[in-house]
């Protein structure tokens, strides 16, 4: 009776120690699964600081200390910086017209409708962006006048007539004053036609402004067209003369010289020619 007493006490026992073996088990299995969770948590929270912004990735440093904050007299063992700069607008530009390029190339080569279509839609996108550019300079000039070109040269009818009673005015200012000091010259050979057709021009605008002028035929064949012709002696080579026909502003009294036109040109042009110098090309007032 007590050996079967024993035994059963002997099985009571087994059975304790395999419960306790398989708590033991059980334990160490859910501190595994902790670590487990604990260790993929951390590395996707490394990876996520890794990836950075949009532009650039921030710097990484790596210390060898383990604090949170690294100690003054230690130094970082490696510091990795990477920057990614936005493109400027210049070379997006540049990169989509390579594209478009290609597409277009492509499309003209395999004459497949569907690249011809895609083609013509970058193109049509082109051109909206063309349009888009066009309604907000309207608006910017707008907004500030003084970048107008209509502000100096109005294109309306109306305008375009004030503008040349305008120019003819300065014209004639131009004329007038530089009359008062200096007189024509005018170098040409008798029997060229062009020479002959730019004398007439010639003497007609003496003639309106009372301009003194002086004909000088270096061929010998003087026209009658102009009212006061010289012998052709050095005067050319005096003036500077480096082509014909051609018309130079002199001054007798101080003896200066300036080219007003060279080769057959319009009354016009050579009125302009008047504001040039008057002018000094722009830079003065009349």
């Amino acid at each position: 009776m007590q050996k079967v007493k024993n035994v059963k006490d002997i099985k009571e026992i087994k059975k304790i120690k395999k419960i306790k073996k398989l708590a033991k088990v059980k334990s160490l299995f859910l501190v595994s699964i902790s670590f487990m969770v604990f260790f993929f948590s951390t590395a996707s929270h490394a990876a996520y600081r890794a990836q950075g912004w949009s532009w650039y990735n921030a710097a990484i440093v790596d210390y060898t200390d383990d604090d949170e904050q690294p100690k003054k007299e230690k130094q970082p063992k490696e510091v990795t910086v990477t920057t990614q700069l936005p493109m400027s607008y210049s070379q997006q530009l540049a990169d989509f017209q390579a594209y478009y390029q290609e597409v277009y190339d492509k499309a003209l080569i395999t004459q497949n409708v569907e690249d011809v279509a895609y083609a013509a839609r970058l193109n049509q996108w082109m051109i909206e962006q063309s349009k888009g550019y066009g309604r907000a300079y309207k608006e910017a000039l707008l907004k500030y006048p003084e970048l107008s070109h209509e502000l100096k040269f109005p294109t309306a009818q109306v305008a375009r007539q004030v503008a040349y009673q305008e120019e003819k005015k300065e014209q004639s200012r131009a004329i007038e004053t530089l009359s008062k000091q200096y007189g024509l010259f005018y170098f040409y050979r008798g029997g060229n036609a062009y020479d002959q057709a730019m004398a007439e021009s010639v003497q007609d605008l003496a003639n309106q402004y009372k301009i003194s002028l002086i004909g000088f035929p270096v061929d010998g064949q003087a026209l009658a067209v102009i009212k006061n012709n010289h012998a052709h002696t050095n005067q050319m080579q005096t003036v500077g003369v480096k082509a014909l026909p051609a018309l130079f502003l002199v001054d007798p009294i101080h003896k200066k010289s300036h080219p007003l036109a060279y080769g057959f040109i319009a009354q016009d042009d050579v009125k302009k020619h008047y504001v040039d110098i008057a002018t000094n090309f722009g830079r003065e007032e009349i």
